[in-house]
């Protein structure tokens, strides 16, 4: 499927695994309105863009549904708590103990045990922030995080920046 880059982009940003990074619901509209009313031209080549403009149809019907409000829908964004899931089969938890065994000072800590976040720095690979930590014992840690950009091709430079 020839999916241009742009809704490839889009869509990362509404999975991003950091609910304060994720675009809103209004920013998600506004974005795809204005998509529609460019006429497709952000992408022209796009073969999803041809089978689309083929269809004079479809054009009618998705400014109606856009503007449409469904009074039951709750339009905020907001941080929802799922403490019950699962964790992902690629947990950054599975390299936790290699690297204390190793001697390193890197572990994985829950997003819920973190207060007090705030941005210090952008770097090649992700953001710094600094936190405030409460551990096991309740005691408050000051902690330094680094936010990756792109986590699955880890680099030995990723390591040293």
């Amino acid at each position: 499927i020839d999916i241009p880059d742009l809704i490839v982009d889009l869509m990362h940003k509404c999975w991003d695994t950091e609910p304060q990074n994720r675009i809103s619901a209004e920013e998600l509209c506004s974005t795809l309105l204005q998509w529609h009313f460019n006429n497709f031209k952000v992408f022209p080549k796009s073969n999803i863009t041809k089978k689309v403009m083929k269809d004079k149809n479809i054009s009618t019907l998705l400014a109606r549904r856009a503007c449409e409000k469904n009074p039951f829908a709750i339009y905020t964004s907001r941080l929802l708590n799922f403490n019950d899931l699962p964790e992902p089969k690629d947990s950054i938890k599975t390299y936790d103990s290699s690297i204390i065994e190793s001697g390193g000072i890197i572990k994985w800590i829950s997003y819920y045990n973190l207060s007090n976040r705030k941005y210090l720095a952008k770097g090649g690979f992700g953001t710094i922030e600094k936190a405030v930590l409460v551990d096991e014992s309740g005691i408050n840690v000051n902690v330094a995080l680094k936010i990756l950009y792109k986590s699955r091709n880890i680099t030995e430079e990723f390591w040293n920046e």
